[in-house]
Formats: structure tokens, sequence, C-alpha cells
């Protein structure tokens, strides 16, 4: 676990014993978040919901609110609180895969406000 910004040396050796290294530069910075263009919402408790990532940051978002809409417009899910997640069903009915449309607004710790928007794919 690095808690501390630097230059940290890795190496990974593979099934096969093969050796690979670098040397990376970690920035540890726990108030930025995003937001990932993907989800597997199949109840196996591994990427089975939507919001922004990752969960040490989001208690430093204010005025949150999370939109996600269908195919033809529709709101499909919304949250003003970022530890609320959407589960990829609309309705009580689980969506199939496909692509949806996603806005969030928010303000940080410092005041300062965001607007993102992108999408996000259901793979079931």
């Amino acid at each position: 676990t690095v808690t501390v910004t630097g230059i940290y040396a890795v190496t990974v050796t593979d099934a096969a014993g093969c050796i690979g290294s670098a040397n990376i530069k970690v920035t540890v910075d726990c108030s930025e978040i995003f937001f990932p263009s993907a989800f597997t919402p199949n109840g196996d408790s591994y990427n089975d919901e939507f919001g922004p990532l990752p969960y040490t940051a989001l208690s430093t978002l204010r005025e949150y609110k999370l939109i996600v809409y269908g195919r033809w417009g529709e709101v499909i899910f919304t949250s003003t609180d970022p530890f609320i997640r959407w589960d990829g069903t609309y309705k009580g009915k689980k969506l199939p895969t496909q692509v949806f449309v996603w806005t969030a607004s928010y303000k940080q710790k410092n005041l300062q406000p965001f607007f993102e928007k992108g999408t996000i794919s259901i793979i079931r």
C-alpha cells in the first residue's frame, strides 16, 4: 500500500516465470475521482454498481448529483449521495447490455465546481 508520493521500483513475475520491472511515479491524492466506462452488475460483488471512484474520495464531495439517461433521453437513475450507486436496473428490472449517458456535477472540499459527462456500458 502506497501512502506517500514518490518513485517506486516494481517487479512482477508471471505464471511462466517471466520477470518485468520498472520505476513508476505514484502520486497520492485521494481527492481525485473518476467514473468508470463499464460495469458488470452480475451479483459477484465486483464492479456491480456505477458511480464515482475511489471510495476514499467520496466524502470530499459536496452538492453532488449523478444522472444516468437511457437511449431516448429518459432519466434511468439519479442520486445526490455519492455513496448511492446505480445497480443497472430501471423500475426494478435488470437492463440488458447497452450504453447509457451520464452527467455528474459536484464540488470538492475546495468548493471548486465540476461538471462531467460520459457513457457507461452495462456488460452482462
